[in-house]
C-alpha cells in the first residue's frame, strides 16, 4: 500500500523532508466479539521522525534525526470494529507527515469483549498496512525555515505491520495488556527544482522498528482510557540503531 505525498518546500537556510512513525495503536487482545460493537478514541502521537535536510547547496547524503523534527502535533484516531465472531477491523487515521493503518485483529485464545469475564486471559494476532496521498505548503506545520529557492518532492512510501497481543482482564472495567509489534517502513522520492544542486536528487530510505508495550484499558461508563507505556528499538538506512521509551494516554468511547 502506497503513500503519495507531495511537498513544497522553499529552501536558503535548511529544510527537511521528514516521514513520522507513531507507536501507538492502543490495541487488547479482546475481539468484539459482536458485529458493529467497537471503539473510537483520539491522542497526540509520539514516536520516531527521521528524515532529510536541504539546503542552498544540496540535499543531505543519508537521514538525520534532528529533534527539531519530531514533534507531532496533530492528533490520531483509533478505531474497532467488530465484523465477524474472533475478527476486527482497526483503522489508525494520520497525522501530519505520518501515514493511516488499516489492518485485522483475530482473537486466537479467550473470549471476546461481549463475553469476557474477570480474571480471563485472551491472545491475539495483528496485520495491517497503510496509504494516503497529501499536499502540503511551506507553513507551521512543516516547520521549515524560509529560503529562496523552491524544491518540490513527490514522496512514496509504504508500511506493513504485524503483531501479537496477550491481555488479561483484572475486572469488568479493567484490562491489562501486552504487545509486541514489528514495522516495516520504506519512501522513496525525486527533486524538482529550479536549484541545479537539489533538482533530480533521488532519496530512497527503509527502517525496522520493533515496539513492545504495557498498556492499562480502563472501561468506565462507555467512556474509554488508555495508557500506554512503549519501548521501540529502530534501524533506518544512515542512522544508527536507537531505542526510546513512550508513555501516552488516549481517550474515547465505547459501544
Amino acid at each position: 500500500m502506497k503513500n503519495l505525498i507531495i511537498l513544497a518546500l522553499l529552501t536558503s537556510c535548511s529544510s527537511y523532508v521528514t516521514y513520522k512513525t507513531p507507536v501507538n495503536k492502543f490495541l487488547t487482545a479482546e475481539a468484539q466479539g459482536k458485529t458493529m460493537a467497537g471503539n473510537i478514541s483520539a491522542h497526540l502521537p509520539v514516536g520516531k521522525t527521521v528524515g532529510v535536510r536541504l539546503t542552498e547547496d544540496k540535499v543531505s547524503e543519508g537521514l538525520v534525526n534532528d529533534p527539531e523534527i519530531s514533534i507531532m502535533t496533530l492528533p490520531m484516531f483509533t478505531s474497532s470494529l467488530g465484523i465477524y465472531g474472533p475478527v476486527d477491523a482497526y483503522i489508525l487515521t494520520p497525522s501530519s507527515r505520518t501515514t493511516p493503518i488499516l489492518g485485522f485483529k483475530w482473537q486466537v485464545l479467550g473470549k471476546p469483549r461481549y463475553e469476557a469475564t474477570e480474571k480471563a486471559y485472551s491472545v491475539a494476532l495483528f496485520g495491517g498496512g497503510g496509504g494516503s496521498s497529501a499536499s502540503q505548503d511551506n507553513d507551521e506545520d512543516l516547520e521549515l525555515t524560509a529560503i529562496d529557492e523552491e524544491a518540490t518532492i513527490e514522496l512514496k512510501s509504504n508500511v506493513q505491520t504485524f503483531g501479537l497481543l496477550s491481555s488479561y482482564r483484572l475486572d469488568k472495567s479493567t484490562i491489562a495488556t501486552l504487545s509486541y509489534f514489528i514495522n516495516k517502513y520504506n519512501f522513496h522520492g525525486e527533486f524538482e527544482s529550479d536549484n541545479t544542486n537539489i533538482n533530480g536528487t533521488n532519496i530512497k530510505y527503509s527502517g525496522l522498528t520493533h515496539v513492545s508495550t504495557f498498556a492499562m484499558r480502563f472501561e468506565l461508563k462507555k467512556v474509554l482510557i488508555n495508557f500506554e507505556v512503549s519501548h521501540e528499538n529502530s534501524k533506518w538506512d544512515t542512522l544508527d540503531r536507537s531505542n526510546q521509551m513512550y508513555a501516552n494516554i488516549d481517550i474515547g468511547l465505547y459501544w
